[in-house]
């Protein structure tokens, strides 16, 4: 598993846990964390994007299921086949259509650091990046 996909799944699990201790409240009231992961599962960076892939795969399927949290959790994921510019788009889309609360993004560097303007302006995201995250700040 790379860096990447353990940073992501550390994140998406912290988030997960830190709002797990709210209040229970009924299945129909539950309230909903979005989740955008945005990897490059074609292009030049399948070999870093497919693993990445999978590791959200497996957090959907394996433990999302067992946990028993007060919120619902829906992970969206689009390809960006190694483009940053169709990164920024995906991640304009992650958020002003899916409403994302937290974009997970991007396999590469030079897409990393594509999205930076777009990701900059929103109040209330939680994005998550390659080592270049330092930089974004």
């Amino acid at each position: 598993m790379t860096a990447f996909s353990r940073r992501g799944l550390a994140i998406c699990g912290a988030l997960v846990l830190g709002l797990g201790s709210a209040s229970r409240v009924s299945a129909q009231e539950q309230p909903e964390l979005r989740i955008a992961a945005i990897v490059a599962v074609t292009g030049p960076a399948s070999a870093l994007g497919a693993p990445e892939r999978n590791a959200i795969e497996l957090f959907q399927k394996t433990w999302l299921p067992k946990a028993k949290l007060p919120f619902k959790v829906t992970v969206v994921q689009y390809d960006d086949a190694s483009d940053p510019g169709k990164s920024v788009s995906l991640v304009r889309k992650a958020i002003e259509e899916d409403r994302a609360h937290v974009v997970i993004c991007c396999t590469t560097a030079p897409s990393s650091l594509a999205i930076v303007d777009t990701i900059c302006g929103v109040r209330r995201l939680i994005a998550a990046t390659p080592r270049v995250h330092g930089m974004l700040l």
